[in-house]
């Protein structure tokens, strides 16, 4: 097993140096994501060490590499991620150089392992590269700790609020795999308390005690890491890793008679020094075993080291058999399955299973709804294997599976043969270091990150290699001279300068996507600032118009009202004043007031020129490092993601109308012409050449004259702003896939067919073929617009327990976009005639789906109430029936009834439950502010006697409010709410908690009386802030407003019928063929009536229906 050292002091300096710079490096205003400048250090310092071995080889004709049958596994799998890019370049060509950036480094990985099975030949190069990385862990648990419980970070600074685990980033970024890394290196750890022999000339005593006792801290802190990280899969991962390393001991240890050689000498030649080591040896050993079950105990009960019991092992371990966290983690693995259903033997693609899954996971859901809720936007998919699976196919799969394999095989051979017992330690602490990652990546992807790749790749690549390795079966040792040599050489020199150069060109577009993406940020946060300041200015303006009639908080100045006053205050010190001096005082009051006034709005106008200027100076920012990420990196996805939304920012629209306004004749359709073909600017230039679109070219035919007077260049310019908007996102699907994408492709749509519109009312009559081909685009931007809505919603039907923006449970914010069902039909019902039957139909099919997915969510325990489409529903009836289509009409409420009814059944089942739970809830609430109320009186000093009569009145006031909540007249409310949508076709939800709340409170004011203005109005914000509606109130209102609307429906639907059949019995014989000419063809339900007598039976018909349905409800 021991040879010569196979590496130069150079190559072992670079590599500690390596795994310290790769396992520290952490910068918070650089990346996202921690790996990715740690990825381009290590492909530099792999570039620096295979540069420098080339240099080395070349003074020699020929090397021997040793390889076994693990190193021809990875080589294998290395394979199966170039063949996959094959697919990649077929399927998306714009993809490909991500996928082969991958694949060349897996590649490099294979002659890393190939170079560290090679040269770690001796047992002190090992160990002393193993005790390097135990420092590196060392370190990172120490900054963890300092993470969880200061909330604190050496290198980052602020990291979240003490006690959570989300806070815990230390160097790794992410608390599963800083405790991957940690349950990595505790088997390192144990070593190095347990050895006597590192492998090392140098046999200091003190030395050792050092290593021990260094090595024993690091345990007791890694192994705090790993508990406080809160990893279910890392507790199991470690826990199984250390029970086969115990048994795998004690069995060959038996078996193989183990015999330390190391002690064996030293007791022979120094006794008393091998009996101290002996003793440290059990000293150290006993603090392990027993600060272990300390800290188990410790953190499994309610003291400092938990916050009082904010964590628990056993909760975390119980968590385990969790359902929702099962079933979202088998999501994402079906997702994967999915994936390779669509490509068997070589995948879809190293790299590609971040821009598929949302699409795959929208058909999982279908087929197995009871993952509704478990969606996320994954971008890996938290198991190693199946990603794989899916991204390399079974030639990819089978690799791996045959890598794992040789491991296993190659565990149990080596341990066969020891006869030593430290070597035995040493390589089943290598051994199960390395299955603690295995076992990790079943969960989680920590073989994408580093540290934990790298080291992975270490213990790994040291346990197969010669020192434990050479020799055993499948293992072979090849000499390579001449030309082969110089193959080798040339491989090794492309590999490294492409992979490294990708790495980086990777890490760099990522500095500059994060700069733009905060200057993006930034934008949003001082448009946001810019319509407070208008609030302001109207607040402003409006005082100042007050002013000027004298009335509101300046009725004072009215000359009667303020003579009273002065005049009352000159009294009460014992002068006079004159009329004139009263007036004198009047009108400088008013001066002092309109300045006061003016100068806030010479502050606001100031406020706002800076902001303005700031917020033009990020948006150029912005635009700047998006497009210099591109440059590097066209499959940065993200980037073009962001670009959409700001090709839309006035300041690109409005120097784009400059530039065509001040252009004329030949020029200006030159540059017109330029823009409409999407070659104009540098937003168009990084348009994906497949999604350039040139929808309004011919537009650039029409005069001068009507471009500028009639279309007008804004407008113009706008629409073709959108067509850009659309092609970036279509673009930015390429590389990137987010749940968003497709929701603001719709909404382009929508905006294209609007302006579309307009731009063909403006467009004079002469110019048919042009209007013709707008015709044809407002008819095409309905049908995508429709196809990226039902995309968005197959894509993710629910998941509103994560997702808030998707189903808000305030209906108040669900109407103004919060629901995406509701957006939808509301983008639809503002673009066209609810009597269009291709919008008419597209809304159903968003009522039905939203009824689909709020049974499934309500089935797996998430609250699902579909009430936001029927208000569409229930007012095309009305539109068909103004259009004389009365027939249509009623068919509507028939289907209006077919859609819901289930549904209504359920909530009048739930209503009591949820009724309960508003009622403990309110309760609840209640009990909280009582004790709030208490320490604001008790501030003012009241009695305690006092402070009781208040608690006690206010306990009685508030405490029927649920009730009266839901015996609130709601069938009136929602009606209200329908006759808006109708007439008006204005969205609204009335907000009835806050009337009642406001009632409550203006009646408890009146008990309130002995108190201070001051006092008064604390207790009244206070109320008023901690009585609104919660999350439970805000659901339950949904299921009362859900039942009160079905029944409107019922009675709408019975009055139309009503109304309608009044109208056929004073309808006389001349009448009767334009009847039926109504009832011959039905659009909605396909139910034709071609006789009187069927039309009257299908009126009776539906008579039945109806009081069928409200004699059930009774």
């Amino acid at each position: 097993m021991r040879g010569g050292s196979g590496m130069s002091r150079f190559e072992e300096i670079l590599l500690h140096i390596t795994v310290v710079v790769v396992a520290l490096f952490a910068h918070k205003r650089l990346t996202y994501e921690f790996s990715v400048p740690k990825y381009a250090i290590l492909s530099l310092m792999i570039s620096i060490l295979f540069f420098y071995l080339i240099f080395k080889w070349l003074r020699k004709k020929e090397i021997k590499i040793y390889f076994n049958m693990a190193h021809v596994g990875w080589f294998l799998f290395s394979l199966s991620a170039f063949l996959s890019t094959i697919n990649v370049y077929r399927d998306n060509p714009s993809y490909f150089r991500y996928s082969i950036d991958i694949a060349l480094f897996i590649l490099l990985n294979f002659f890393v392992s190939v170079y560290i099975s090679n040269t770690f030949r001796t047992k002190a190069s090992i160990t002393r590269f193993l005790l390097t990385i135990l420092g590196t862990g060392t370190f990172v648990a120490f900054d963890a700790i300092l993470n969880f419980y200061k909330g604190y970070d050496i290198f980052l600074g602020r990291v979240g609020a003490p006690f959570s685990r989300a806070a815990i980033k230390a160097t790794v970024g992410n608390p599963i795999f800083v405790a991957d890394y940690m349950g990595m290196l505790l088997p390192i750890a144990v070593y190095f308390i347990l050895s006597y022999d590192f492998g090392w000339k140098e046999r200091s005593y003190m030395k050792i005690v050092l290593i021990k006792t260094f090595s024993m801290i690091s345990f007791l802190l890694m192994l705090i890491t790993v508990i406080i990280a809160q990893t279910r899969s890392e507790y199991m991962s470690v826990f199984l890793s250390f029970v086969l390393f115990f048994v795998f001991y004690q069995v060959y240890r038996r078996k193989n008679k183990l015999v330390d050689e190391a002690e064996e000498s030293l007791k022979k030649k120094y006794p008393d020094y091998a009996k101290k080591l002996s003793r440290l040896k059990v000293l150290f050993s006993s603090i392990l075993i027993i600060f272990t079950a300390l800290f188990i105990v410790l953190y499994n009960t309610p003291n400092p080291l938990t916050g009082g019991g904010k964590m628990s092992i056993a909760r975390r371990v119980q968590a385990f058999t969790s359902v929702s966290s099962w079933d979202e983690r088998m999501l994402s693995w079906l997702s994967s399955v999915y994936q390779w259903r669509d490509h068997k033997i070589l995948g879809t693609g190293i790299g590609t299973y971040q821009v598929l899954t949302i699409s795959y996971m929208g058909d999982i859901i279908k087929d197995h709804p009871r993952f509704i809720y478990g969606w996320n936007n994954f971008k890996r998919t938290h198991n190693d294997y199946l990603q794989v699976l899916g991204e390399t196919g079974i030639l990819g799969f089978l690799s791996i599976i045959f890598l794992l394999s040789s491991l296993v095989y190659y565990l149990f051979r080596v341990m066969k043969d020891i006869k030593d017992r430290d070597d035995a330690l040493l390589f089943l602490s290598l051994a199960f270091g390395f299955s603690v990652f295995a076992m990790q990546s079943f969960f989680s992807f920590p073989g994408h990150l580093l540290p934990n790749g790298f080291a992975a790749l270490f213990l790994a690549s040291s346990a197969v290699g010669r020192y434990f390795a050479e020799g055993k079966p499948f293992s072979r040792e090849v000499k390579i001279k001449g030309k082969l040599l110089v193959v080798l050489w040339l491989v090794l020199m492309s590999l490294t300068l492409t992979s490294t150069y990708l790495r980086w060109n990777y890490f760099v577009s990522e500095v500059y996507f994060k700069t733009g993406n905060s200057s993006y940020t930034l934008i949003n946060k001082i448009r946001n600032e810019l319509n407070k300041l208008s609030s302001y200015e109207r607040n402003f303006r409006k005082s100042l118009e007050d002013l000027q009639k004298m009335e509101g908080q300046y009725s004072f100045l009215k000359p009667e009202n303020f003579k009273r006053i002065v005049t009352e205050e000159f009294k009460k010190k014992g002068l006079t004043i004159s009329d004139e001096e009263v007036e004198a005082l009047r009108l400088k009051e008013i001066e002092t007031q309109r300045s006061k006034i003016m100068a806030n709005l010479e502050k606001v106008e100031n406020v706002r020129k800076e902001l303005s200027d700031r917020m033009f100076e990020e948006y150029k920012k912005a635009l700047n490092c998006f497009l210099k990420c591109l440059n590097l990196n066209h499959t940065y996805g993200k980037s073009y993601f962001y670009l959409a939304s700001l090709s839309l920012q006035p300041y690109r629209i409005e120097e784009i109308v400059s530039d065509l306004m001040n252009s004329k004749g030949k020029e200006f359709k030159n540059k017109l012409e330029k823009l409409l073909k999407q070659e104009y600017d540098a937003f168009q230039k990084m348009i994906d050449e497949r999604y350039k679109i040139k929808d309004f070219l011919f537009l650039s035919k029409l005069p001068e004259d009507v471009l500028k007077e009639k279309l007008k260049i804004a407008d113009l310019v706008t629409t073709q702003a959108l067509l850009d908007s659309v092609g970036l996102y279509r673009t930015s699907l390429l590389y990137f896939n987010e749940r968003n994408t497709y929701k603001a492709l719709a909404t382009r749509y929508n905006d294209l067919h609007k302006v579309s519109k307009i731009l063909y009312t403006r467009l004079p009559d002469e110019f048919i073929e042009e209007k013709d081909l707008l015709k044809e685009n407002i008819l095409k931007y309905f049908d995508e617009f429709v196809k990226y809505a039902k995309q968005t919603i197959h894509n993710l039907p629910g998941a509103w327990n994560r997702f808030r923006d998707w189903k808000n449970p305030n209906v108040r914010v669900a109407v103004k976009g919060q629901d995406i069902y509701r957006y939808f039909a509301q983008k639809a019902f503002d673009v066209q005639p609810l009597t269009v039957l291709e919008n008419y139909r597209f809304i159903k099919w968003l009522a039905e789906n939203e009824v689909w997915a709020c049974e499934m969510m309500d089935r797996v325990g998430v609250w699902g109430v579909p009430d936001m489409v029927m208000d569409f529903l229930h007012a095309a009836s009305f539109s068909f029936y103004k259009a004389g289509m009365r027939q249509e009409a009623l068919r509507i409420y028939e289907e209006i009834l077919n859609i819901y009814r289930n549904t209504e059944r359920r909530i009048l089942k739930e209503r009591s439950e949820w009724l309960d739970k508003a009622s403990k809830s309110f309760e609840y609430a209640l009990e909280r502010v009582s004790e709030d109320l208490k320490s604001v009186l008790r501030e003012r000093g009241l009695s305690s006697e006092t402070l009781n009569i208040y608690i006690s009145k206010f306990k009685s006031l508030f405490s029927d409010m649920v009730k009266e909540f839901a015996s609130y007249n709601w069938l009136e409310l929602v009606a209200k709410e329908m006759r808006a949508l109708i007439n008006e076709k204005r969205s609204i939800r009335y907000d009835p908690w806050r009337n009642i709340l406001e009632n409550k409170l203006k009646a408890y004011q009146e008990v309130l009386k002995g108190l201070d203005e001051e006092a008064k109005g604390e207790v009244l914000n206070l109320l008023r802030k901690e009585l609104s509606q919660d999350t439970v109130l805000n659901i339950f209102e949904r299921y009362l407003r859900f039942d009160a609307h079905y029944k409107l429906v019922l009675n709408d639907f019975d009055y139309m019928r009503s109304t309608v059949v009044k109208i056929y019995e004073k309808a006389s014989g001349e009448d009767w063929p334009y009847i039926l000419r109504d009832w011959e063809k039905d659009l909605i339900l396909d139910k034709p009536a071609k006789t009187k007598e069927e039309v009257l039976k299908d009126l009776e018909r539906l008579k039945e229906l109806i009081l069928s349905e409200k004699t059930e409800l009774e």
